[in-house]
């Protein structure tokens, strides 16, 4: 392709820390003829009207829509702006950052983007029921970086390490993952829980674990870009408790290290999990439902490995980096056709 037919995209706002790093996916977009430039923030001195002026940017795209709730005149820029949406309830910030989303209120806002790009149907149906017409939605399923080593034989000895990654905020649920751990304890199950992440409600996790006696058996400590992977490599269950949240990116994360998963079956966890194939689900808030799902998998390891290579697969079929490249180039080429054809409209009438 050439330099005048690439695609020159903006990549504004916070990365997903369970998928595929800014870098590789520039690169993998470099292929499919779209160059980005990727920035978390957006100062203020760069919103005028020089930075978005053509010919530096052919689209703008948002990937957090408090971006765009906070600065809303970035929805009214000439070029096209396309925002994504994954749910009400952020957890890309693992710091807890920031509040859930009104979507009555975000809905309002997202009418005026050229696109709202959401990651599943589930999720585009979602933002129609708030009234954001179907048909101006995307659905581009997140990209996961290839694993990076074979699944690990399950161990049947030594107690099982269970894993969970987030904000610590109430709609993650942890209080009811720790009352299943105390559940496996007093049946006599050894197991060992690493919650990690950062958050406001830190202290209601923390005070859950020392009321249940659990302080030698959950282990609660803050999101290291570089220690944290090395917990999912030793971990032989992911868990996601949550009451209510966004897509589950780190359920994919968990899954593409072929780590079977168990998840409340809330939300959006069934759009990534179907239940005894990748992993198994639970009711929400049912904190003797989560240990019962986690005892079961406790006693099988044949079963966590299948789970484990079925979960790959899953995400090697569904949610690989080179399919959402692809799936996120083809949707930048129809917006700088669609705004080509806009563009020709207007100067055909001015003629």
């Amino acid at each position: 392709m050439t330099g005048q037919d690439r695609v020159r995209v903006l990549m504004a706002g916070p990365s997903d820390p369970f998928a595929a790093r800014p870098s590789l996916l520039r690169s993998r977009l470099q292929d499919e003829g779209i160059d980005v430039a990727i920035t978390e923030r957006l100062p203020r001195r760069w919103l005028g009207p020089r930075l978005f002026s053509k010919p530096r940017w052919d689209l703008l795209y948002l990937t957090d829509p408090p971006l765009a709730l906070s600065e809303p005149r970035l929805l009214d820029l000439s070029l096209p702006v396309l925002v994504a949406y994954s749910g009400r309830y952020p957890s890309t910030n693992l710091d807890g950052t920031p509040e859930p989303l009104d979507l009555a209120t975000a809905s309002a806002l997202l009418r005026r983007a050229a696109v709202v790009v959401c990651p599943s149907e589930s999720m585009a149906r979602e933002l129609a029921s708030a009234g954001l017409p179907i048909e101006q939605t995307r659905v581009v399923p997140p990209g996961m970086p290839p694993a990076g080593r074979p699944i690990r034989p399950p161990s049947e000895t030594g107690p099982l390490r269970i894993l969970t990654v987030g904000p610590l905020r109430w709609w993650r649920g942890l209080e009811y993952l720790v009352m299943a751990i105390g559940i496996l304890v007093e049946g006599g199950s050894s197991v060992r829980l690493d919650i990690v992440g950062h958050g406001p409600d830190r202290n209601r996790v923390t005070f859950a674990i020392h009321d249940l006696g659990l302080t030698e058996i959950v282990r609660l400590t803050a999101y290291d870009p570089e220690q944290t992977p090395l917990l999912f490599d030793h971990a032989d269950l992911y868990v996601c408790s949550a009451v209510a949240g966004s897509f589950p990116t780190d359920l994919l994360a968990a899954m593409a290290r072929g780590i079977p998963v168990v998840a409340a079956d809330c939300d959006y966890a069934a759009d990534v999990v179907t239940h005894e194939e990748e992993g198994l689900l639970a009711p929400p808030r049912h904190a003797a439902a989560m240990a019962a799902a986690l005892e079961s998998l406790a006693r099988a390891p044949q079963t966590r490995l299948r789970m484990g290579a079925a979960g790959r697969r899953r995400v090697e079929d569904s949610y690989s980096l080179e399919a959402h490249a692809r799936a996120f180039a083809g949707l930048c080429a129809d917006m700088v056709e669609r705004q080509t054809q806009a563009t020709a409209r207007i100067e055909g009438t001015q003629r």
